[in-house]
């Protein structure tokens, strides 16, 4: 019930304080793999008519070109689309 009292006590910071340092403590860590070297990027496409365009070849062929221009600079990491968005506003 010590241990009880101290927490709920006064002196919190000091049973903090107390308390072992994890850095002390002998942990094992998995061997983690390194992510492939070079720059994130993310991916933004867009197609401004639904009604004359195919999502899935619109995306395919943008995302082919996006990823042939960074080949050697990076990855993709992330993907956005949007769909019948205009690049002129009214």
């Amino acid at each position: 019930m010590q241990y009880a009292q101290e927490v709920d006590g006064r002196d919190l910071l000091g049973w903090w304080i107390r308390q072992p340092n994890q850095r002390d403590r002998q942990r094992t860590r998995r061997p983690t793999t390194l992510p492939p070297p070079g720059i994130r990027f993310a991916f933004y496409g867009r197609m401004s008519t639904v009604d004359f365009q195919d999502r899935a070849s619109s995306c395919r062929w943008q995302r082919n070109y996006a990823d042939d221009l960074i080949a050697s600079h990076g990855r993709v990491v992330t993907e956005f689309f949007d769909e019948g968005v205009s690049r002129r506003v009214a």
